[in-house]
């Protein structure tokens, strides 16, 4: 049996940059910085892969902005420790959807549209 594939993006909160899993790989490699390091250093936030992909097969990180399959709905993908699971927390008064629920495909809720660090604007309500 195979398990999930475990990697991260960081976000660097003073050069407002995210690293993707392969940046870090890069820069780990080459000896600019190790990833170990990033996570001991407060600038630096972590963002895990769910192990999903959205409906156009991206890959889905803890922080990302989803938006449903109606179009209308938009949420954040957060973890939830108490539960031990990814899930969605949507803006607009829906109680909270799953994101990981072994009935349920990525196909079937949406597309990630954004980060809360790139896009924190996409949360905004809409007027």
């Amino acid at each position: 049996m195979q398990g999930r594939e475990i990697k991260f993006q960081v976000w660097d909160k003073d050069a407002k940059q995210m690293w993707t899993w392969e940046d870090i790989n890069i820069a780990d490699k080459e000896g600019v910085m190790c990833f170990l390091d990033m996570l001991q250093q407060d600038q630096f936030i972590k963002r895990q892969f769910t192990g999903l992909r959205d409906k156009n097969g991206k890959e889905i990180y803890e922080g990302d902005i989803v938006r449903a399959k109606n179009g209308v709905q938009i949420g954040t993908v957060i973890w939830v420790e108490s539960d031990c699971k990814y899930v969605v927390r949507w803006t607009k008064d829906n109680p909270t959807k799953k994101v990981y629920d072994s009935n349920m495909s990525s196909a079937q809720w949406g597309e990630v549209i954004g980060n809360i660090y790139e896009n924190p604007e996409l949360l905004q309500p809409a007027g």
